[in-house]
């Protein structure tokens, strides 16, 4: 895995761990389940499954483990987004055969660490004000008029002119 097309280009691959073994059961059946810190505080959670059912139990039991099921909002079909109480806001979301989790300051700054990672934030957040624009927010109309309509298509790095990227082929279903 390319550690800076998936984190973003900021991130150093010494501070990329396998957690598979850190969250109890969430992730001991993932194909792989990275976390990134990167410099700017934030970090990210990737992890691959091999079916979606497996991927959506992942997602309920991290957000069990997690403590952060009670006091969101969300679904696993537009993701769940939190405050946790140190006051930083944490993004999780189910996607095909995998589960991502991004924290970061505020919901800007889970945007834009989404798209540095060839994420794209779906349409329905914004729709379903899960995660609130703010006066700092560079994402804009701009981007949202580039959403994919469909949860499943958020990416798994997004469609390029010639398809996925290598790492990402079959990664969905």
């Amino acid at each position: 895995m390319d550690a800076k097309s998936l984190f973003g280009p900021d991130a150093d691959p010494q501070l990329i761990s396998d957690v598979r073994a850190a969250y109890g059961e969430v992730f001991a059946d993932a194909d792989f389940a990275q976390f990134a810190v990167l410099p700017s505080g934030e970090t990210v959670l990737l992890s691959r499954f091999k079916n979606s059912s497996a991927a959506e139990k992942a997602w309920v039991n991290y957000l069990r483990v997690a403590g952060l099921q009670a006091g969101g909002k969300g679904d696993s079909h537009r993701g769940y987004a939190i405050t946790r109480p140190v006051g930083d806001r944490v993004y999780a979301l189910p996607f095909g055969t995998m589960l991502g989790v991004w924290t970061g300051a505020d919901d800007a700054t889970i945007r834009a660490r989404m798209s540095a990672g060839g994420f794209e934030v779906p349409g329905v957040l914004r729709s379903a004000k899960l995660m609130q624009p703010t006066a700092n927010d560079s994402s804009g109309a701009a981007s949202a008029a580039r959403q994919p309509k469909s949860p499943l298509r958020i990416a798994c790095w997004p469609l390029r002119p010639r398809g996925l990227h290598a790492h990402c082929r079959g990664l969905l279903f």
